[in-house]
């Protein structure tokens, strides 16, 4: 903390310059007036000589033009030239002008002196000062006659030879005055204002909370002003620190207290805790072991339902018959589904869930999953299209089960949301990763519900529960098993647009470790350019398989990314959200994208404005033609996001 302050920034220094400059400007001014004064007194005194020497030459002038003797007159013109305060004369008669001096013209006859005009040796003024008086011949009898008129000039800058000393004085008196009271004010100013506040000041900055009944501030002024005001004030403030520290250390003490007690309490608190923990991990235990011993007990009695149930059904029936004996088989099969999940849960909770690896067959695995969904499919009249990529390997090792598992809760739960239109399977290979994706054109999912789609016992709407069955725990199931097997599981939904549920499986261990290796080395890239504050993408694709490798590609550079399959699509979620971004493929229609354009300009505030982007084949690297689509995609979008 700063305790000396410079001269330059005193208060003390600040009202001298106020006051200098006020007081130089007044000296100014008054010094400007007595010039402006003297000048022209003086300039009236040349006004009242030249008039004399009118009078004194007058005769003269008459004399000389009445005899027409012009070398009488040119001498009287010279003579009166001479005089120091006269630049020139002119004489006019009835026939024409004589003149001398700077004041001749071509017209005129001029007379030609010996020595330099007084044009030539003055320069400082242009303004004449004259006097013209009547030429008047008196004849013998006393008689007066006017034969003509004459003007005698001076100049300013005779006036201004003659007031230049008394200038000088004037000035050299004002700046003697200055300075002496200049040196008055910073004495006088500085020891009243300056050193009373500056030891005001030191005693100030001893004040601390040890000393505070030792500290005693003034600046001892014996008079009743704006000072000892201040003095008064800080002594007022130093009792009351005085009476603030005395109740401070009171507070302190009681505080140390309630914080031991506190701390007691919030021992004790601890272990009533770690002991209602162990009692609800004893419970939570006792409740899986009671789950698993449940879901064998009721599975024994179904299985012999079902198996009761077939060899019920290969016997001579009629079409009733056959209809509760299939209605019997749904029902229970459904019923040993529900064990089966609620067996899974608990495995879930209690960690206990493993996995049985090993080589099999993806794309048999996945078609017949797909083809067991056919037949409802057909009953609702919905479309079950399987797309698979020709980089999916033949051989995966993993848990076969479970990827069914997964498959099959994702096309159940597709097939129970969809009324009619189609479900699509996708399956594809991106950076040596198995990728599944379940599209289907039922209801869609809220905005608001996607975050908690894949907790415990949740539903999108509770209504949905009566109106499609189901428990809740599917999904919840799905996302363990999909973390399990080291893989991602998310969706994208839009309510009457449908929902589109994605999964990633790793080829195996090595290659998942090189997968990570290279995610982070992306990530590390991304930092710098996160830092100038990209927080959120959207992408505009309407192929499926590109949404995939573009969200996966994006989503391990570190952003946080939207998709969306068309403008309408895109704008309801700008409506929703911020972007920083919209990546726009070059799939899309111009007619398509151009609503995008739009729909920002008239509705984002300019600041809020997203920068929007189309991946078009023009941006790409013309060395890499011999790259394939996929690759194209992921070039343009980390072109962009580096200089972004």
């Amino acid at each position: 903390m700063t305790t000396h302050l410079s001269i330059r920034n005193s208060i003390a220094t600040t009202l001298l310059k106020v006051i200098f400059g006020l007081y130089l400007i007044v000296t100014i001014i008054i010094t400007t007036i007595q010039m402006s004064s003297e000048f022209q007194h003086t300039e009236k005194i040349i006004l009242n000589e030249i008039k004399e020497l009118s009078k004194s030459f007058s005769p003269s002038i008459a004399a000389a033009l009445w005899t027409y003797n012009t070398d009488g007159l040119n001498s009287i013109l010279v003579g009166m030239q001479v005089n120091a305060i006269v630049v020139g004369v002119k004489v006019y008669d009835s026939s024409e002008t004589y003149s001398i001096g700077n004041v001749a013209n071509t017209q005129e006859k001029s007379i030609a002196l010996d020595h330099d005009s007084p044009t030539e040796k003055n320069h400082f003024f242009k303004d004449f000062i004259s006097h013209k008086f009547p030429i008047i011949f008196s004849d013998t009898q006393g008689k007066e006659k006017v034969l003509g008129n004459a003007i005698i000039y001076s100049s300013n800058a005779v006036v201004f030879e003659r007031v230049k000393y008394g200038f000088f004085l004037i000035i050299l008196g004002a700046i003697i005055k200055t300075l002496i009271l200049w040196f008055l004010f910073i004495y006088f100013i500085r020891r009243i204002i300056g050193k009373p506040l500056n030891k005001l000041t030191e005693q100030t900055n001893q004040i601390n909370l040890e000393n505070l009944s030792s500290i005693d501030i003034g600046i001892k002024s014996n008079k009743q002003n704006e000072l000892k005001l201040l003095e008064n004030a800080y002594n007022q403030m130093l009792n009351k620190l005085k009476q603030e520290r005395e109740k401070l250390d009171i507070l302190n003490k009681s505080l140390e207290k309630q914080v031991h007690e506190r701390t007691q309490d919030l021992k004790n608190e601890v272990n009533n805790r770690k002991n209602a923990q162990l009692e609800a991990e004893n419970a939570n235990n006792a409740k899986t072991m009671f789950l698993n011993n449940m879901s064998h007990e009721l599975r024994t009695p179904l299985n012999g339902i079902m198996g009761n149930t077939f060899l019920l059904g290969e016997t001579n029936l009629n079409q009733e018959q056959q209809e509760n004996i299939s209605a019997i088989k749904n029902s229970a099969e459904d019923l040993l589904k529900l064990i089966d999940d609620i067996f899974d849960f608990s495995n879930v909770e209690s960690g206990t869930l493993k996995l049985n690896k090993k080589p099999f067959d993806i794309k048999a695995c996945t078609k017949q999953i797909i083809h067991t969904y056919y037949p409802l499919a057909n009953k609702q009249n919905i479309n079950l299209n399987f797309h698979l990529s020709d980089d999916v390997p033949d051989t995966y090792t993993g848990d076969q089960k479970r990827i069914q598992q997964v498959l099959d809760n994702l096309l159940d739960n597709a097939l129970k949301f969809t009324a009619t239109g189609t479900i699509e399977i996708n399956l594809a290979c991106f950076e040596k990763d198995l990728i599944f994706s379940v599209k289907d054109s039922g209801i869609g999912i809220a905005e608001n519900k996607l975050a908690t789609i894949f907790e415990s016992f949740t539903q999108v709407d509770p209504s949905t529960t009566r109106q499609f069955d189901g428990t809740g725990i599917g999904l919840t199931i799905c996302k363990h098993l999909i973390a399990l097997m080291k893989g991602q599981i998310w969706v994208e939904s839009m309510p009457n647009y449908g929902s589109t549920f994605y999964f990633t499986l790793p080829s195996n261990n090595q290659e998942r470790k090189h997968h990570s290796t290279v995610k982070e080395s992306k990530k590390e890239k991304v930092i710098d350019t996160q830092s100038k504050n990209i927080k959120r993408i959207l992408m505009i694709e309407n192929d499926s398989k590109y949404r995939i490798i573009a969200r996966k590609h994006i989503t391990e550079l570190g952003y946080s990314i939207d998709m969306a399959a068309s403008s309408e699509q895109a704008i309801h979620t700008l409506k929703k959200n911020n972007y920083q971004l919209v990546f726009i493929s070059k799939n899309i229609f111009k007619t398509e994208y151009q609503k995008i354009y739009q729909y920002v300009e008239s509705h984002c505030a300019t600041r809020n404005q997203p920068k929007i982007i189309v991946l078009n084949e023009n941006e790409l690297n013309q060395d890499n033609h011999h790259l394939d689509e996929k690759s194209e995609l992921l070039q343009a979008i980390d072109k962009h996001l580096s200089v972004h």
